[in-house]
């Protein structure tokens, strides 16, 4: 009776789709909170906390403790806020795309590296 978008297109969303899979392991369910991990080791709350704090978002102790603990999983304007920042927002947009081998982010990846480059020789 119901039917996926992909399902009434008759195959992936969009060609680079299909180069980017979702994950299908056992950790999916605490995706936030290997995220936290990646991003600030053991001080994951406190960090989350101030990070959240300096983009004017107040979060108690106890919610960010959840969330990196993986107990709940955040509201998605959370993860934006992340993205967002001027400290974490390039790692958290280099940790959910790890694995992706879509033409645009390889491109984007060598844009940026190329731009990292040209920074370093104008010091």
């Amino acid at each position: 009776m119901f039917t996926t978008i992909s399902e009434r297109r008759g195959g992936a969303i969009s060609p680079s789709a299909e180069n980017c899979q979702p994950r299908q392991d056992s950790a999916e369910p605490f995706w936030f909170a290997l995220l936290c991990r990646h991003l600030w080791s053991t001080n994951a709350p406190k960090d989350l906390e101030f990070t959240l704090a300096r983009a004017g978002h107040q979060r108690s102790d106890r919610t960010c403790r959840a969330w990196t603990a993986g107990d709940s999983p955040p509201p998605i304007n959370i993860g934006a806020m992340l993205l967002r920042d001027d400290d974490v927002g390039r790692r958290v947009l280099d940790y959910v795309m790890r694995d992706c081998t879509a033409p645009w982010w390889v491109e984007f990846n060598r844009h940026a590296d190329f731009g990292r480059k040209v920074l370093e020789l104008t010091k």
